[in-house]
């Protein structure tokens, strides 16, 4: 039998939610997109959880979000080549930046949208 050598990611989860839940630390929602990635992680043994990045409470108006800052300074320094979110609305939702995947892949880098993966067609500007 030949072994086939896989590409292994180097993966990190993304979560947000516009609005805080009332006065608890971390809304239900963003516990529950983390539940939702760590489990889809788990089950894809080529993705390697190195973080998982939260903006609990920020507007997906634009890119603003410190937590989404921290992973694309990331994905610049090769630390990350793999983005997992829920689904691509938490990444734009009512952006203009809406553009296309192929940017994620000419960075070498992976976009998978659990809930929605056939509008993972996204990009976010990383220069």
């Amino acid at each position: 039998m030949k072994h086939i050598d896989e590409q292994v990611w180097n993966t990190c989860g993304y979560v947000r939610l516009s609005r805080e839940d009332g006065d608890k630390e971390e809304s239900n929602s963003v516990t529950g997109q983390k539940d939702l990635i760590r489990d889809y992680m788990t089950r894809h043994p080529e993705l390697r959880e190195c973080g998982m990045k939260v903006d609990d409470g920020f507007t997906g108006s634009n890119f603003d979000r410190p937590a989404f800052q921290e992973m694309m300074a990331e994905v610049k320094a090769g630390r990350i080549n793999c983005i997992v979110v829920k689904d691509d609305c938490v990444i734009k939702a009512r952006t203009p930046q809406t553009l296309e995947n192929r940017h994620f892949l000419r960075i070498g880098t992976e976009f998978r949208a659990i809930q929605r993966p056939q509008r993972a067609a996204y990009h976010i500007e990383t220069s």
